[in-house]
């Protein structure tokens, strides 16, 4: 068989709960943000994972 991006990546990067978790981190930083400000909120969560 063929290999997947998941056989080349690190564990910890291809693990769905660490994504889904910082997918909520993201949602919670823009919607805590003010409507003007809520792309700049999501950039910094983005920047810190």
């Amino acid at each position: 068989m063929g290999e997947t991006g998941r056989d080349r990546l690190p564990a910890e990067l291809t693990d769905p709960g660490r994504w889904e978790a910082a997918h909520w981190r993201l949602l919670a930083a823009a919607d805590a943000a003010r409507a003007d400000d809520r792309l700049a909120a999501a950039v910094l969560a983005e920047r810190g994972r």
